[in-house]
């Protein structure tokens, strides 16, 4: 029978592979930024229907918004579909369903950009 040996990962093995890999500092700063807000949003998601079975007040349709809107969409996505809050609330699902597809397509802006296709991409459009 195989034995399974799991390592740990270490900050300083964290450290290395970024100093190895010259990963920027902004861009670790950015992916904290992105899981932090993403765990904050679905936080909120998960308190709100918590506080919708109970009765309790409630957080205000903006502010679970705006969670999403600055980069929690993931976040407010999965909590939307595991918790099923607000998934048939109108206007709440169509601009959620709006700030989701801003993202994305700014993420395959960015993709394309990071790529380099975009000069490609923009002859190709004209």
């Amino acid at each position: 029978m195989e034995q399974i040996v799991v390592e740990t990962l270490t900050f300083q093995d964290m450290a290395d592979w970024i100093m190895r890999h010259k990963i920027p500092l902004a861009w670790i700063g950015g992916l904290v930024f992105w899981v932090l807000i993403n765990l904050m949003t679905y936080n909120d998601f998960k308190q709100d229907k918590k506080r919708a079975i109970s009765g309790d007040r409630r957080i205000p349709e903006n502010s679970l918004l705006f969670g999403a809107l600055i980069g929690g969409t993931l976040g407010a996505k999965i909590a939307q579909r595991r918790f099923r809050h607000k998934t048939r609330k109108e206007p709440f699902r169509t601009l959620l369903n709006l700030i989701c597809s801003v993202h994305l397509t700014g993420l395959a802006v960015f993709a394309i950009w990071w790529l380099g296709y975009l000069p490609t991409v923009l002859d190709w459009l004209r």
